[in-house]
């Protein structure tokens, strides 16, 4: 099984998608990072002296996610396997899309909204 694991880590070396896989890896990492720190829990803290209205904040963190599903998407078809690590920060990468589902969760529990 450690053989196989070998060969396999050895073909893809020798086909030369170390460096690509680095650099989705990285991208894909990169703007997830970014997306973190302009969430609406952490973006004060780092932007105090800039205010960024919600919209503007919520258009950014949109048009950064599909970004990010384009590098994935990318990463996914260059790399082949190795590059499901990228989906490792889908959390944040997918962010705008969390914070629908939960404000959407909130208002069916709690009812009342909008």
């Amino acid at each position: 099984m450690a053989s196989y694991a070998r060969a396999a880590i050895r073909r893809f070396i020798e086909r030369r998608l170390l460096r690509p896989l680095v650099f989705f890896l990285l991208a894909s990492f990169g703007i997830a990072f970014v997306q973190w720190s302009l969430s609406p829990e952490i973006a004060p803290h780092w932007l105090r002296p800039l205010r960024i209205s919600d919209s503007a904040a919520f258009t950014i963190l949109f048009a950064l996610s599909f970004l990010w599903l384009g590098v994935v998407t990318a990463g996914l078809i260059k790399c082949g396997w190795p590059g499901l690590l990228m989906l490792i920060p889908a959390k944040y990468g997918l962010l705008p899309f969390y914070l629908i589902g939960s404000i959407y969760w909130a208002c069916a529990v709690r009812g009342g909204c909008l």
